[in-house]
């Protein structure tokens, strides 16, 4: 009976410990991805700038065209969205919509 209750004692230990390193990953991931960045997003730039500033003047250019891909793909999902949209609103079957028949 003890060695159950031993077992899982650890393995609640495990969990906890396991939860809260998953935790700091994820508030350590939020912090990169927002948009001034965490502390060590902008020492990293600060090293960037001193060791290469050529590569460090590219990164405005770069934001800029990451957010241009962001966007691109978000119209390309909003177009898809509508498209699936308009096919479910027009189902063929339903006698109901425009454009049944051949």
């Amino acid at each position: 009976m003890s060695e159950w209750r031993a077992t899982a004692k650890r393995l609640k230990a495990w969990k906890v410990e396991r939860e809260n390193d998953l935790r700091k990953r994820l508030e350590r991931v939020r912090c990169y991805l927002t948009p001034g960045g965490g502390f060590s997003v902008r020492d990293a730039e600060r090293t960037l700038q001193k060791e290469r500033p050529e590569w460090a003047a590219r990164l405005p250019q770069a934001r800029d065209e990451v957010q241009r891909e962001k966007d691109a793909k978000k119209q390309e999902l909003l177009a898809q969205k509508r498209e699936r949209q308009a096919l479910q609103k027009g189902k063929p079957g339903l006698g109901k919509g425009k454009g049944q028949g051949l």
